[in-house]
C-alpha cells in the first residue's frame, strides 16, 4: 500500500526519489570541480581579469564561484527531468524517459496525452521552436485520437493557460502549448498541484539532507590542480595560464 503523506496526488516514494536525483546531479557537478571540467568551454582571460579585479575577488575565491556556477548549470537543466520525474509518476501517467519511440517526454496510459517537458520558455529559441511544433505535429498525426503538449512549466505569460501552439504559422488543432500550472491540474486533477508541490519541496529535501548531508562546495579540485601549472599563487601568474589556456598557439 502506497503512502502519501507528503501530497494526495503522488507516492512519497516517488516524490522523493525525484527530488533524490537532484540532489545526486547537484552533488556530481561539485565533485566535477577540477580544472579540466571547468576549463571544457574555454574559459575567457579577458573576463576572469574583469571580474576578479572590479571584484577584488581571489583566484581560490573566483573558481568556487564558478564550480558553483556550473553546479547551478546543472542543476536548471535537471529541473526539468525533475518535472518529468513528478509527472510521470502520477496515476495514469508514464514517464517515457530518454530515446523512446515517441520523441517526447510523457504520456497518458491511455495514450490519449502525449506531452513533451520544458522547464522555461525561453528552453528552446529560434528555428528550433518550429523543429520542435513540427515534430509534435507528426506525432499527432501518428496518433489520431491524441492531445500533444508543448509544456512550459514557466510560462512568459502570467495568465497563460493553455491553447494552439502557434509558430510562424504554423500549427494544429491537437497540438497544444499549455503552462505548468495547468499540465500539473490536468495530470492530478488538483487544481494548485504545482503550488503543492512547490511546498512540500523544503520538508521532502530536508528529509533527504537528513540522510545524506548538505552539499558542499569547500573542496574545490581546480584549486589544486591550478597551482600545478602556475609558478606562484599569484593572479597574474594565473591570468598568464589561462590567456595560454584559450590561445595556446600564441607567442607569448
Amino acid at each position: 500500500m502506497s503512502n502519501r503523506t507528503y501530497l494526495s496526488w503522488i507516492d512519497d516514494q516517488a516524490l522523493i526519489n525525484a527530488v533524490m536525483r537532484v540532489y545526486t546531479s547537484v552533488s556530481d557537478a561539485f565533485e566535477s570541480t577540477s580544472l579540466k571540467y571547468l576549463k571544457r568551454n574555454v574559459i575567457d582571460p579577458f573576463s576572469l581579469i574583469f571580474e576578479t579585479a572590479l571584484t577584488e575577488t581571489s583566484m581560490q575565491e573566483w573558481l568556487k564561484i564558478e564550480a558553483q556556477r556550473q553546479a547551478q548549470k546543472k542543476l536548471s537543466n535537471t529541473i526539468g527531468e525533475f518535472h518529468q520525474n513528478i509527472l510521470g509518476s502520477c496515476d495514469g501517467w508514464e514517464n517515457l524517459g530518454v530515446g523512446h519511440d515517441t520523441g517526447v517526454d510523457l504520456k497518458s496510459n491511455d495514450d490519449l496525452i502525449f506531452a513533451e517537458i520544458k522547464n522555461k520558455y525561453n528552453t528552446i529559441k529560434g528555428s528550433s521552436k518550429i523543429d520542435s511544433l513540427q515534430y509534435l505535429i507528426r506525432l499527432a498525426n501518428w496518433n489520431k485520437k491524441s492531445t500533444v503538449y508543448m509544456v512550459w512549466i514557466i510560462m512568459d505569460k502570467a495568465d497563460y493557460t493553455e491553447a494552439q501552439w502557434i509558430v510562424s504559422e504554423v500549427s494544429h488543432p491537437r497540438v497544444k502549448l499549455i503552462s505548468g500550472e495547468s499540465f500539473y491540474a490536468l495530470v492530478t486533477g488538483v487544481p494548485n498541484a504545482l503550488y503543492q508541490l512547490h511546498s512540500v519541496l523544503p520538508s521532502v529535501i530536508k528529509t533527504i539532507i537528513d540522510e545524506h548531508g548538505a552539499i558542499k562546495s569547500t573542496d574545490i579540485q581546480a584549486i589544486t590542480d591550478l597551482n600545478q601549472h602556475t609558478v606562484d599563487d599569484s593572479l597574474i601568474s594565473a591570468y598568464n595560464y589561462f590567456f595560454k589556456s584559450a590561445f595556446p598557439k600564441s607567442n607569448q
